[in-house]
């Protein structure tokens, strides 16, 4: 009978190519902390772990920039870029114990990201899921409401969508969900990790791409 993983030294398993095991083995102090430190965020039967909550810092940023700038005719990516400047020059930065790599796009470890700019579907899926909202709750769903009420009709989904016909929202809708999408704001957005690893995510290796296939 084959030893358990958990009882080989560490050289067996490298030469049987158990790499996870390798690692568990490994593993420092300081990488064993920041591991059990690390808020799970991914939602398990609609759920999410308790003391997660939606970060609301990134709309209400995106959103002072945005009225800045509404009354100034400009190109959508110019736009873009300036509200996410704002957002870049006014976040929250906060550093975890034992951390060498800062921050998160949340404002802080707990909070999940939430970008209202991108889709009014979205927004809507976050409001009405009463286990999200910080505390305290009272006060912080008007601020959810009013992030909401300003982002509709406003969403790169809300000003895309009329162009399309049922179908093709369905498409659209379930591709990003599976693969990611290709928006103005983040570029290339997918899993097709050689493209993005191969430096190819220059506008000119796309356009020859385009022109190729």
């Amino acid at each position: 009978m084959a030893a358990e993983p958990a009882r080989m030294k560490v050289e067996e398993l490298e030469k049987n190519r158990q790499w996870w095991w390798v690692a568990e083995k490994k593993r420092s102090r300081r990488l064993d902390y920041l591991r059990k430190a690390i808020w799970k965020k991914g939602a398990v039967g609609g759920l999410y772990t308790p003391g997660v909550t939606v970060d609301l810092e990134m709309g209400e940023l995106l959103k002072e920039a945005h009225e800045a700038e509404s009354g100034c005719p400009q190109p959508r990516v110019l736009l873009e870029a300036k509200m996410f400047a704002h957002y870049l020059d006014n976040k929250t930065i906060f550093i975890t114990d034992k951390a060498q790599l800062v921050h998160y796009v949340g404002s802080l470890p707990n909070t999940l990201w939430w970008n209202p700019a991108f889709a009014g579907m979205l927004n809507e899926e976050v409001f009405n899921d009463p286990t999200v909202c910080p505390d305290p709750v009272e006060i912080n769903r008007k601020r959810m409401t009013a992030i909401c009420d300003y982002w509709a009709g406003k969403s790169d989904q809300d000003r895309l969508m009329p162009f399309f016909d049922f179908e093709d929202q369905l498409k659209i809708m379930t591709g990003a969900v599976g693969w990611g999408a290709a928006v103005t704001k983040g570029g290339y957005s997918g899993k097709d990790y050689e493209f993005l690893f191969d430096g190819k995510t220059g506008f000119l290796q796309i356009i020859e791409e385009l022109n190729r296939k």
